[in-house]
């Protein structure tokens, strides 16, 4: 058999192939998605990561690039250390300060009574956060402050 002949044999035996891959492919993805298992593997944690009651130890490192479509959350710990995080607001189903704060909780995986039950003292834009304000919309480009305590402040400002 000569060069010629082999190479355009195997050229259309590959040809063959490929496009038989890629219809088997794509039929077997169009039957097999769902969306009820997209939502399952993209709203649910995993029941391998741990929960952590540390609110400072992760953190969301990302500026998105949503114009004032955004809200920061910051979390300030007693022992000097600090979460600092921004969230799309396109991410967020809901737009109160309550459903926002569970969303975070749900991505970095706490508790999210922990807020709740006042063990963390909170502020959006500067006031304190009630329970009337948790179910307030938030306004795009706000910021949602949490300390451990009362007593602390946000140890990364400048002093005047």
């Amino acid at each position: 058999m000569n060069r010629k002949k082999f190479i355009l044999i195997y050229l259309l035996v590959s040809f063959f192939a490929g496009l038989s891959l890629f219809f088997s492919l794509k039929k077997y993805s169009q039957h097999n998605f769902s969306t009820e298992k997209f939502f399952t593997l993209t709203d649910t944690v995993a029941r391998v990561k741990d929960k952590t009651d540390n609110l400072c130890k992760y953190q969301i490192l990302s500026e998105p690039k949503v114009g004032d479509q955004y809200i920061k959350i910051n979390f300030w710990c007693q022992n000097q250390s600090k979460a600092r995080s921004t969230l799309s607001l396109a991410a967020v189903p809901h737009t109160t300060a309550g459903e926002i704060l569970k969303e975070y909780a749900r991505i970095i995986n706490f508790d999210f009574n922990l807020i709740t039950q006042n063990k963390w003292y909170c502020l959006i834009n500067d006031q304190e956060l009630t329970e009337t304000n948790l179910k307030q919309e938030v306004r795009p480009a706000s910021t949602i402050d949490c300390f451990e305590n009362k007593n602390l402040y946000r140890h990364d400002q400048k002093e005047l």
